[in-house]
């Protein structure tokens, strides 16, 4: 039995019917990544934040270190995703793990989050886009647009990633499988152009390149914070850059051979995002003479400004023109991962019109529904956009609930009770201290995400992020006790059992394991009574590897 089989046969394991065709490889996998989450147009986008903190520190050590630091988090939601790799992600493995007493609130609250941070991000990425290309113009005009133009953009864009998510996908050669392969090539071929054409340009108008003792050896602050703040805020922009990495583990259930391509995938994606954003950061820092003109930049951008400076304005124009229409088309990615969550935790009974939500349209192997929903949900959250401070929020959630995300799974990893059961990508005695140093961090980058930009705040600056989330917990917790708890089924645990007290026996051969028929006696949490006579017969098949 190939490992497609075997993994149609766990998720059947786990009490839900096969929807999705398995249409992602590793190559597919990773450019669903790479196409919505370009390292260079990430870094030219968060450069300021860069200078203003650190100068040539906040470009190169304030990237090489966050980017070791947090590659644990890659490694530990790698083994997640092969030890169950089932569409639901973060959700889902709380449900697993967490105790047989907690694993319905818990899993609530943390669907409904991942659900809310769904929204912002699909907002949030169609407002950073549709922000960069006001600046672009308006560098290259002088054309200044207002908040409403760019949201409008943000807007178009929203609805052009849904008519994306529409395409054909019944295999791996459909058109949007294409579109993502081709969009992804671009983003590798304009980072080559601009990693080799910014320093021979730069060379070629005999301008003094930056020296390597300044570059690795500088630190400039431009904030009103002191340097205990200051110095390690450079690294959010590593944190916000290098992101996307865990895309493949929303479409596990899309993926051949899901418990071992989608970790390959999450690994593989998060190192070369971290070498491609360090080589960008290294161009822009020897290239960029002038930190003081770079701080102050008018447009906030300033890497678009020196490669126009060095390119020429229409060159220069038309090179970062390509990059931002590449994300624009890759921005769809978002609207596909997030909705193949939201259908997963509406499979489980977690939202209203549930049947709906879960339902995948055979055409284009989406759940168009939840697409939609999204979509729209998105677009409601654009129009805070008229406010600063509202705008400031869209970001919020987005950036400080996938953290959540992220260590709660981990934290019932490491205190699992006997309830976890490790996948082939495993790191055997290692896994728990993977696990506890990526808790620590991500509550160290939690507390810093929540400082204010300035050390002297008004209500227009102060950091929202941690009233935002708060809030988000407390309303999931509000659901749960009016909706959920009634009408929330949970994953099956009768199932979950089965498949742990499988897992525990000696190694059985692919043929008595595939013919392995446990019958499960008792009220399935799903709402099927079964009684001696009308049993659930569920088939684990083919669960080792």
């Amino acid at each position: 039995m190939d490992a497609d089989r075997r993994e149609d046969a766990l998720v059947e394991g786990f009490g839900y019917t096969v929807s999705y065709d398995r249409v992602f490889k590793s190559l597919g996998s990773m450019s669903l990544t790479l196409a919505m989450a370009s390292p260079m147009l990430g870094v030219f986008v968060m450069n300021s934040l860069q200078i203003g903190y650190g100068g040539y520190f906040g470009m190169t050590w304030g990237w090489v270190i966050p980017a070791i630091l947090y590659f644990p988090w890659a490694l530990g939601i790698a083994e997640l995703a092969s030890a169950m790799p089932v569409n639901g992600g973060s959700y889902w493995w709380v449900a697993a793990l967490a105790p047989p007493s907690l694993s319905r609130p818990l899993s609530f609250i943390t669907g409904v989050t991942n659900f809310m941070n769904a929204l912002t991000s699909m907002a949030s990425f169609g407002w950073a886009i549709a922000n960069s290309l006001v600046a672009l113009i308006s560098i290259h005009t002088g054309w200044e647009a207002t908040n409403a133009y760019t949201m409008g953009i943000a807007i178009a864009l929203a609805f052009l990633w849904l008519a994306m998510t529409c395409m054909r996908m019944q295999d791996s050669n459909t058109l949007y499988i294409t579109c993502a392969l081709v969009t992804a090539s671009v983003v590798l071929v304009t980072t080559t152009l601009f990693l080799v054409g910014l320093p021979v340009t730069h060379s070629l108008q005999h301008l003094p390149f930056t020296k390597a003792s300044q570059v690795f050896g500088s630190y400039s602050n431009f904030s009103d914070w002191q340097k205990p703040v200051a110095l390690p805020y450079t690294f959010l922009a590593a944190a916000w850059v290098i992101t996307g990495w865990n895309a493949s583990t929303a479409i596990a259930e899309e993926t051949h051979n899901a418990r071992r391509v989608v970790p390959r995938s999450v690994i593989t994606t998060y190192l070369t995002m971290s070498v491609m954003g360090f080589f960008v950061c290294l161009v822009l820092s020897f290239c960029m003479t002038d930190l003081e003109a770079a701080a102050s930049d008018p447009s906030g951008y300033p890497a678009f400004t020196l490669i126009i400076n060095h390119w020429g304005k229409n060159l220069g124009f038309a090179f970062l023109l390509i990059v931002l229409v590449n994300s624009m088309l890759g921005g769809a990615s978002v609207i596909f991962m997030v909705s193949c969550q939201t259908a997963a935790f509406a499979r489980d009974g977690g939202l209203v019109f549930n049947e709906k939500l879960a339902k995948v349209w055979t055409y284009s192997n989406m759940p168009i529904y939840s697409s939609v929903l999204v979509t729209i949900g998105g677009v409601i959250l654009l129009f805070l956009a008229m406010s600063p401070i509202a705008s400031s929020i869209i970001y919020s959630l987005a950036v400080i609930a996938v953290m959540l995300m992220y260590a709660l799974p981990m934290s019932f990893r490491v205190f699992h009770g006997g309830r976890w059961v490790p996948g082939p990508w495993n790191y055997g005695r290692f896994s728990i201290p993977i696990h506890v140093y990526s808790i620590i961090s991500i509550l160290y980058i939690t507390i810093l995400e929540c400082f204010p930009p300035m050390a002297n705040w008004t209500g227009a600056t102060f950091n929202y992020n941690w009233v935002v989330l708060i809030f988000a917990l407390f309303l999931s917790g509000v659901l749960w006790m009016f909706k959920g708890r009634y009408t929330y089924k949970g994953v099956d645990q009768e199932a979950l059992d089965a498949w742990r007290a499988q897992e525990a026996l000696p190694s059985t051969s692919e043929d008595d394991i595939e013919g392995a028929n446990i019958v499960i006696q008792g009220t399935s949490p799903r709402g099927s009574s079964c009684t001696a006579g009308n049993s659930v017969h569920t088939v684990v098949k083919g669960l080792k590897n």
